[in-house]
């Protein structure tokens, strides 16, 4: 059988049941946003690694080798904020054509350096090697918690409020533009806050941890695959059903104009991924203090739907309580859906 044929979550799955831990010291494994695994009696340390494809997931004929290096840092921050934990250090491989010149490679770095710098996270190792087909970026983030305020995707209850950091829909929106107008014509152009989302994502590490510190969230996840995507991994993990309120969805200027022209582009910020905001559940008499964390983190926070019980599946439903056909819930690597850069991803 073929892996577009199994796809990724299936493939995970395989893993989980291939490698079991008996070791006290893991928390937790395979299946989350980070690993989790004992410090000492308090703490704990939280691991992510992602990989960044070219071709799969960015073009250099789209991004600058600098935000190249400032997402590659990004989108492993962004892993520890949804589990509530404080970002420490990384670690960055790097595998380049052996024709790429020295700019590039010292322009990648500075942008490394420049996130690293703005969220306080130090480089202490990585690898160089040389590539036959493109450049290829793996960077791995190590961070802390204590143990009883990491956030797993695992704790949603019945009757909880789901939420989303931020707006949806950016990154789709702005990659669409630059497929279609390439980079030079998007840079002034009417989407060009989309375009930036899309090439120098923000993580939410701040609100991640005002969460998990006040014990905000029963389960949280980075949108990186797309919001009903993600969404599921939350209720599968929770063992819980799902309702999502299309027209409660924040959006911005942009995507809302979009959306507005072009009524099928409800897509966008249901399912086109890249975001990197948090979505999290939350007890409805939290929502005062859930208020609070936006107020003080300069980061809107937004009631999207509701936990249902066990068997309900995940729908979108519009106001009048309609429900609302949707093609696809996101990306899943090797399936071949839409999802990055030409989403071949």
């Amino acid at each position: 059988m073929r892996l577009k044929d199994i796809g990724e979550t299936s493939l995970i799955k395989r893993l989980l049941e291939r490698f079991t831990h008996k070791d006290p010291r893991v928390l937790k494994a395979i299946g989350d946003d980070a690993a989790v695994t004992r410090i000492d009696d308090k703490r704990c340390l939280l691991s992510t690694i992602d990989t960044l494809v070219e071709g799969i997931h960015f073009s250099k004929i789209y991004t600058s080798p600098k935000l190249l290096g400032r997402k590659s840092v990004s989108i492993s921050l962004s892993d520890i904020a949804a589990m509530g934990g404080t970002p420490l250090f990384f670690l960055v491989s790097i595998a380049l054509p052996s024709e790429t010149g020295q700019d590039f490679f010292e322009e990648f770095y500075e942008g490394v350096k420049d996130c690293a710098d703005a969220f306080g996270v130090f480089l202490v190792g990585g690898n160089t090697s040389a590539s036959h087909s493109g450049v290829v970026i793996t960077t791995a983030m190590l961070g802390e918690a204590q143990k009883d305020e990491v956030v797993y995707r695992s704790g949603a209850k019945t009757g909880d409020i789901i939420y989303v950091t931020g707006t949806l829909g950016d990154s789709a929106l702005g990659l669409m533009a630059l497929k279609e107008k390439g980079a030079s014509g998007e840079k002034n152009g009417a989407f060009k806050n989309a375009v930036a989302r899309h090439l120098n994502p923000q993580p939410r590490v701040s609100v991640g941890r005002l969460i998990s510190r006040k014990k905000l969230a029963t389960s949280m996840i980075d949108i990186s695959d797309g919001l009903l995507v993600d969404l599921r991994h939350i209720a599968v993990e929770s063992k819980k059903g799902a309702a999502v309120e299309l027209e409660k969805l924040p959006l911005s200027n942009e995507v809302k104009d979009y959306v507005n022209r072009h009524p099928a582009a409800w897509e966008l910020p249901l399912s086109g991924g890249e975001d990197y905001e948090l979505l999290f559940t939350s007890p409805k008499e939290k929502a005062k203090d859930i208020f609070k964390v936006a107020k003080n983190t300069g980061v809107g926070i937004t009631p999207i739907g509701k936990i249902l019980p066990p068997g309900k599946g995940i729908s979108v439903v519009k106001e009048d309580g309609a429900s609302v056909p949707v093609k696809k819930e996101g990306y899943e690597h090797f399936m071949g859906n839409p999802a990055s850069i030409d989403r071949s991803r």
